[in-house]
């Protein structure tokens, strides 16, 4: 069921969770590039109050609105890269500003003038970001209601008349275009998220892919020295028995329980691939266990996991550490026959001959 809160968007609430962080990405990209647009005009405008008399009754309304920028300069550049939770308020931080910045120039700086200021921002601004619509249109209302409240104290008469008329025009066309472009870009953003999962994660486990653990590969391979990188090779155990005595329903089961298992075991510690088959991958650069402790991981998420068409599921585990990345190959190959030195113990042991 759709969503109502999200207004005309297309997509419900689950799956504007799903792209939530691509749209992050994209407002805090844009924050930056218009925090610092905004702030070198306004320190134009500030300096330009000093040449033309004109503008010296908006010098303090330029410097105040120039200094909050490049505070939202430093806050997007820098410290919404840690957290990325204070993104979207900085977004509707900005707008305010900006809608409360054209309300000073269109009504106290300038009560005989026109708010053709306001008017511009008042179109421009909401198509700067992505939101759901009902928010980015709240904004605009309160805009409009906030001018209206103080434009008809300070106002001249003749010109409020006029302004109220223009404002009232635009803002529904403000409206109206952005909740429509809201729902394009809110849909762009779905149709690269969908392109993304096609191209970057498998589809059966829900994991990232061989192509992405190759680009890992050569990434890590460029890297310099005296950085720890973790390795961990898996293999799933019995498939083709399972494939053959139960079927390959039953197989996939076991592959997708496999990989549940080894995303709860070493999800935060690193990215796990599925680079074939039965056969997965992760990779750790921030990870300060042992290999004890890693393979005491994945046996506590192995031994709880029951399927439906599978009892259990049981995973060959290989790992090897490297402090030199650029050996990254190396590291790969001897974690591989640590896994498979680790398969052919498991085959022994139950007495059949390994496929």
């Amino acid at each position: 069921m759709k969503n109502i809160s999200l207004l005309w968007t297309g997509i419900d609430q689950e799956t504007f969770e799903k792209i939530k962080p691509d749209i992050q990405k994209s407002n805090r990209k844009n924050l930056t590039v218009f925090s610092s647009l905004s702030a070198v005009i306004l320190t134009i405008l500030v300096i330009s109050t000093f040449i033309w008399s004109k503008l010296e009754v908006n010098r303090k309304t330029y410097l105040v609105v120039a200094l909050f920028m490049y505070g939202m300069l430093y806050v997007s550049g820098v410290v919404a890269k840690r957290k990325k939770e204070i993104i979207l308020p900085c977004v509707y931080l900005f707008t305010a500003t900006l809608f409360l910045f054209g309300i000073r120039l269109g009504t106290y700086n300038a009560p005989d003038d026109l708010a053709t200021n306001f008017i511009v921002l008042l179109f421009a601004v909401p198509l700067l970001y992505t939101d759901k619509p009902i928010y980015m249109d709240g904004m605009i209302l309160l805009a409009i209601t906030t001018f209206m409240i103080i434009a008809s104290k300070v106002k001249n008469p003749s010109v409020l008349y006029l302004d109220a008329i223009n404002i009232l025009s635009y803002s529904t066309i403000s409206i109206v275009v952005s909740t429509y472009m809201m729902r394009m870009k809110l849909q762009r953003h779905l149709l690269v998220y969908h392109n993304k999962n096609l191209s970057e994660i498998d589809q059966l486990t829900g994991l990232q892919n061989r192509r992405c653990y190759e680009l890992k590969i050569e990434r890590l391979k460029s890297l310099s020295e005296n950085q720890k990188v973790t390795v961990i090779a898996l293999d799933v155990n019995g498939l083709k028995e399972v494939n053959d005595t139960r079927g390959h329903v039953a197989g996939d089961e076991l592959i997708m329980g496999a990989a549940t298992c080894i995303q709860k075991a070493f999800g935060t510690l690193g990215t796990c691939y599925r680079t074939g088959g039965d056969e997965f991958m992760v990779i750790s650069e921030q990870n300060e266990l042992s290999v004890i402790e890693l393979k005491g991981l994945l046996a506590s998420e192995v031994n709880s996991w029951k399927g439906i068409l599978v009892d259990s599921v049981s995973i060959s585990c290989g790992i090897m550490q490297t402090f030199d990345p650029s050996r990254i190959q190396e590291t790969i190959s001897l974690a591989d026959q640590a896994m498979y030195q680790e398969k052919e113990e498991y085959y022994c042991n139950k007495g059949t001959r390994r496929r």
